[in-house]
């Protein structure tokens, strides 16, 4: 039986390699044994917790030196998981059969995969590293509102929306100007537009598309972070130009990208009105909020199993898509939340639904991160599921304590 090395594997994950027939040694943190971490235990040959990263050189050393690893592979930028499954592969490997540390330094890094991007013509969205304010005024002059983020990592997190007329001795504080001097900000021109992301497998440096989920944000106007998702559906309705232009997009990205065997998740803007297609971010994994569980649904393979059947050398089935499957996180207002009454609703027959939401959490404090949805979400499969999401979350009435 062929063994693998988890870093920081997640249930599906870790019963996809099982089902495909791997033997799976997930090594997980000790402050990581909840939810759908703690899920994979039940699922692994050998589970091995850690209590601090600086034990895992050790432990995979030990690991590989005594056994016939197959792989070392991560599926999470929790602990940085994705790099370092591919420097622990190039390093005790002899054959690293999945992707480079090189290629994760440059999706991990926003100034980096802007300057990979403009190296092979993809269209860029006007970006500085600003130094001082001073710069930031000069940008907002010449593009307009603009946001502001970290170089390092990826995702929704720690976003800054500015524009010209905001007051910049309220915006930034002792420790922002500290970031600007030492270049850990990127700038960016504010676009507006459709969000999109796309889900690949790459294997044997070959890209299949899955397809195009669409992307759903917390609406403008609220406390909660307009940059946090409220839901994604696959596939997205799109003309079929934009979908070939989208796909080709991605295929130059992986074609370029020194990967072998990889899930990846490639998020985009489609410009409202120009409908000029721009790469915000690319993933060496698949994408978060449960979306592998959309595609499965819509097309009855998950990516993840699709990937170890990729690892195991068979031959990929041909992945065509019937319908559309989307998640709804539940928003509500902020608040202490004293009651909660969830009315009986029925759906069409043509939908399925698979309800998770959870209101056992009564204090509602302004989203900032998707961590922050801890009210749950439901799933439908089906058609005009967003119109039954709607009124779904519609009969829901929450009271909240009065000051």
């Amino acid at each position: 039986m062929k063994k693998i090395i988890v870093l920081f594997g997640h249930k599906a994950v870790v019963k996809a390699a099982k089902e495909q027939g791997f033997y799976v040694i997930n090594i997980l943190q000790s402050n990581m044994l909840h939810s759908t971490f703690i899920k994979a235990c039940n699922f692994a040959d050998e589970t091995v917790i850690i209590n601090n990263l600086s034990e895992l050189d050790g432990l995979i050393d030990r690991i590989v030196s005594t056994n016939i690893v197959a792989g070392i592979v991560s599926f999470t930028d929790t602990r940085d998981g994705v790099l370092k499954s591919a420097v622990y592969s190039e390093k005790l490997l002899s054959e690293n059969r999945f992707v480079t540390k090189e290629s994760v330094d440059i999706l991990i890094d926003k100034k980096k995969m802007r300057d990979f991007l403009k190296s092979i013509n993809l269209k860029l969205v006007p970006n500085i590293v600003p130094k001082t304010v001073d710069d930031v005024r000069q940008f907002l002059k010449v593009n307009g509102k603009s946001i502001i983020k970290p170089v390092a990592g990826q995702g929704s997190q720690d976003i800054l929306l500015i524009s010209p007329e905001d007051r910049f001795e309220d915006i930034f504080p002792k420790q922002l100007n500290e970031s600007l001097s030492n270049g850990w900000l990127i700038m960016e021109k504010f676009i507006d537009g459709k969000e999109v992301s796309v889900e690949t497998l790459t294997y044997d440096g070959v890209t299949q598309i899955f397809g195009i989920t669409d992307k759903y944000k917390i609406p403008k106007g609220t406390p909660h972070s307009q940059f946090v998702e409220s839901g994604h559906v696959f596939c997205a309705n799109l003309e079929s130009y934009l979908v070939n232009d989208i796909y080709n997009n991605v295929r130059k990205i992986f074609n370029h990208l020194n990967v072998n065997t990889t899930l990846g998740h490639t998020e985009m803007i489609i410009e409202k009105g120009t409908n000029e297609v721009y790469v915000v971010e690319s993933h060496l994994r698949a994408g978060g909020d449960c979306i592998p569980d959309l595609v499965e649904n819509v097309s009855g393979y998950n990516p993840y199993y699709l990937f170890f059947k990729a690892l195991d050398g068979e031959q990929l089935p041909l992945v065509t898509n019937k319908g559309r499957s989307g998640i709804f996180y539940y928003i509500p207002e902020v608040g202490k939340i004293s009651s909660v009454t969830k009315h009986s609703h029925t759906f069409s027959d043509d939908i399925y639904v698979k309800d998770r939401l959870d209101f056992t959490t009564i204090d509602v404090n302004p989203i900032q991160n998707s961590f922050d949805r801890k009210w749950g979400y439901i799933m439908l499969s089906g058609t005009d599921i967003e119109e039954a999401a709607r009124k779904y979350f519609s009969e829901i009435c929450i009271e909240y304590e009065r000051e």
